[in-house]
């Protein structure tokens, strides 16, 4: 019947002709026969079972090579195919697939040749005239060939598995040992720990740990296990050794011990030995540097508590001091104000009494004189209760108008003898300053002091108050004199600090004014702002707390020419 068959080699479903989708419950058949009608045959008793076959027939070696290029659930192999031997058709099969079962299936076969078909690698035989328990065969050598599967694919993962951990245990950068806990025989060690013990690896396994280990080492495995055993614990706390070694000396070990208990495994000790010489070495190394460390820290400590002390001390002597310059500076101001006293009053009335111009000159000079030191003394004095932190300023209304009024009558004079032309500029807005009365004249005096001291004859002075709107206002004294230099500038509020022009220049002054002047104003609630450019003129700011109202007359603005003198 092979030449029914035209390319030697047919796929026939049990389905339709036209659907070419295998079943859900397919069998996918190799059968090896000459006739095509007998391998429809073999397939009924397959469809009474509720399989559905699906099957591809050869009848010569090239269609069977051909074939066996796709994968099958079963191989149905005719003994008696012309053309080809049954031995080369089994091998040509197990070949090509090892696992795949192989049902011989014939007329008659003798028992010879039936068990040398069966020696060749056929799972089972099955005669032609009886087919009934084909269905059942194939089942059953199914089932064995997925149970074989499985079980080579356990065994693959278990080589695998094995592979890995001979790698992980040969190449471990730990020493590791194992020991049967019944016989303390050293069942398997690694290449690592026969180099940590100094000993070649097949002297070690095999043998008793007690020819082996050191006996440190084996005093130390016999109380873990003692403590193992005697608990429920697994393991006990590493253990820090010290091993000699004929080329590294002795080494620093940390040795860990387990006992391992596996189903199916008799009890067996791991001891994991970690080669930890050059972490020792570090720790060592780092302890005498924090202990050499804190030697210089405690050296440090006892400086630094010597020199406290004597700070401590200094700033005794140091506050002893400041009192007794206070004290003295309060006894000064008030041993030099009465004679002062005693000096501008005597003065002032022999002015009063008209004397002549010469006589006039010299008794201005006289008083103005006592009164410039007498207000030297009292910014010494206020300078001391800054510093001592017991100048309290009195808040109270204070009006401008009087302000401006006393103390450029104080003043007066001295803007008349340097000729200067003096302004003031007052918002008719504003009703009083929020400030001490007192400290604003000394304030105000120094301003314009300096002012009048650092304009050259003939300038000009002015005296500006603006209302803010924000509660504040801004005093503002101006003079087109020498200015300050940008170096002097970041200065200016430094106490005992004189610009090196006004050295230069041998102007008269302590260098206390402009510092003064700002510790009060900011005693006060305010601030100070200084705008200069030397050559050009210096304006000098306050901004202070003050009571301001909506302005209904234009501000006035009085000039007074140097000739009168006259203030407004």
């Amino acid at each position: 019947m092979g030449d029914a068959v035209a390319s030697d080699r047919a796929v026939v479903t049990a389905a339709s002709a036209g659907d070419r989708s295998i079943p859900r419950a397919a069998i996918r058949l190799l059968i090896v026969d000459d006739e095509e009608s007998q391998a429809a045959v073999m397939a009924l008793p397959l469809k009474r079972e509720g399989m559905q076959p699906q099957w591809t027939r050869v009848a010569t070696v090239e269609a069977l090579r051909d074939a066996l290029k796709e994968s099958y659930d079963v191989a149905l192999v005719d003994w008696k195919v012309p053309g080809m031997r049954p031995e080369d058709t089994v091998r040509m099969i197990k070949e090509a697939d090892p696992t795949l079962p192989i049902i011989a299936v014939s007329g008659h076969v003798p028992e010879s040749e039936l068990a040398s078909l069966l020696r060749l690698g056929c799972d089972d035989f099955m005669s032609k005239d009886s087919q009934d328990r084909l269905p059942h065969s194939i089942q059953l050598l199914m089932a064995e060939r997925q149970r074989r599967a499985e079980l080579q694919r356990v065994e693959r993962a278990r080589r695998i598995a094995e592979t890995r951990y001979r790698a992980l245990f040969e190449h471990a950068d730990d020493g590791v040992i194992l020991v049967d806990a019944a016989s303390a025989t050293i069942l398997d060690a690694n290449p690592t720990a026969a180099d940590m013990l100094d000993c070649d690896l097949q002297d070690i396994v095999g043998r008793g740990a007690a020819a082996v280990l050191p006996g440190l080492v084996q005093s130390e495995v016999q109380r873990c296990l003692e403590e193992v055993l005697g608990t429920a614990a697994n393991g006990c706390e590493k253990r820090d050794l010290h091993l000699d070694h004929r080329i590294h000396g002795t080494m620093d070990v940390e040795m860990s011990i387990s006992l391992i208990k596996a189903e199916g495994v008799d009890p067996f000790v791991q001891i994991i030995l970690r080669n930890v010489t050059d972490r020792k070495q570090l720790e060592r190394q780092l302890q005498a540097q924090a202990e050499h460390l804190q030697e210089l820290v405690d050296a440090r400590t006892e400086e630094l508590r010597v020199a406290n002390e004597e700070l401590r001390e200094r700033n005794v002597q140091l506050v002893a001091a400041n009192e007794a310059k206070n004290r003295f500076l309060q006894n000064m101001h008030h041993e030099l104000k009465t004679p002062l006293g005693s000096i501008i009053g005597p003065a002032e009335a022999l002015l009063a009494d008209d004397p002549r111009p010469d006589q006039a000159r010299t008794l201005k000079q006289i008083a103005e004189a006592g009164k410039q030191l007498l207000r030297f003394i009292d910014d010494l004095l206020s300078l001391v209760e800054i510093e001592s932190r017991s100048l309290q300023p009195h808040i109270t209304n204070v009006f401008v108008k009087d302000l401006l009024e006393k103390v450029t009558t104080v003043l007066q004079w001295q803007i008349e003898r340097r000729g200067l032309h003096f302004e003031t500029s007052v918002d008719p807005s504003i009703r009083a300053l929020r400030a001490d009365p007192r400290r604003m004249e000394q304030v105000l005096t120094n301003l314009l002091t300096n002012a009048i001291k650092f304009t050259p004859e003939g300038g000009r002075v002015s005296v500006t108050v603006q209302c803010l709107g924000d509660g504040h206002v801004r005093l503002s004294v101006q003079d087109n004199g020498m200015g300050i230099s940008e170096k002097d500038l970041p200065h200016i509020f430094d106490r005992f600090y004189r610009a090196e022009e006004a050295r230069r220049l041998a102007i008269r002054g302590a260098g206390i004014g402009l510092s003064l002047v700002k510790d009060m104003v900011e005693l006060q609630g305010g601030r100070i702002e200084v705008e200069s450019q030397q050559g050009v003129g210096t304006t000098v700011s306050i901004i202070l707390p003050a009571i301001c109202r909506p302005p209904n007359v234009t501000p006035a603005t009085a000039v007074s020419p140097s000739m009168d003198g006259a203030v407004q």
